[in-house]
This record gives C-alpha cells, sequence and structure tokens, in this order.
C-alpha cells in the first residue's frame, strides 16, 4: 500500500477516500493476494502521474511472474505500452426492440 501512496495504518475512512485513493485500493485488493489472473477495469482512472508509472510497472511484474492480466483502458497508449494481444470491442447502435 504503501508503494502506492496509501498509508495502511491510517484511519481515514474510505468513503472519504478521493476516486484516485479509492482507485488505488482496488488494485492493491486485486492484486495482493497472487493471482493467477488479475482483471482490472480502466486501472488508469484517476491516478496521478506517478500512480500511472507505479501500475505500469506492476502490472508488467505480474506477467513476468506469469499472470494474466486482463484490462480495459480507453487510453490506447497504455494498452500498446502493457498487452501482448488487445481486443476492440467495436460500437454499435443502441439496439431498440420493435414495440410491435
Amino acid at each position: 500500500m504503501k508503494a502506492f501512496g496509501l498509508d495502511p495504518c491510517s484511519k481515514k475512512r474510505v468513503k472519504n477516500y478521493s476516486l484516485g485513493m479509492k482507485q488505488k485500493l482496488g488494485i492493491i485488493q486485486a492484486t495482493m493476494e497472487g493471482q493467477d489472473i488479475v482483471i482490472l477495469d480502466e486501472p488508469f482512472n484517476a491516478l496521478d502521474a506517478d500512480s500511472n508509472l507505479y501500475l505500469h510497472g506492476l502490472i508488467k511484474g505480474l506477467k513476468n511472474d506469469g499472470a494474466t492480466v486482463l484490462l480495459t483502458s480507453h487510453n490506447q497508449a497504455d494498452l500498446d505500452a502493457l498487452c501482448d494481444t488487445q481486443y476492440v470491442v467495436p460500437t454499435f447502435e443502441k439496439y431498440m426492440p420493435s414495440a410491435g
């Protein structure tokens, strides 16, 4: 937690955390138990530049340790830097079933 800028001894309630702090906490929870598969949904959202760099290193470390990391991102640069394989979800028109 300390490496990601959070104090494990803090008495601050999570509900009072900023969006970035909550994002960091979620990433820490997802990666702290040596999982073989880690799923991260928009992990770079609301992170400052230093935390972004730390997360890049964390994801690369997970991959080097043999973990499979699935992540979503709107930031193509992050995907290009971290992903071996990318899947793009195509944009579809909203489907509206006929009322008849």
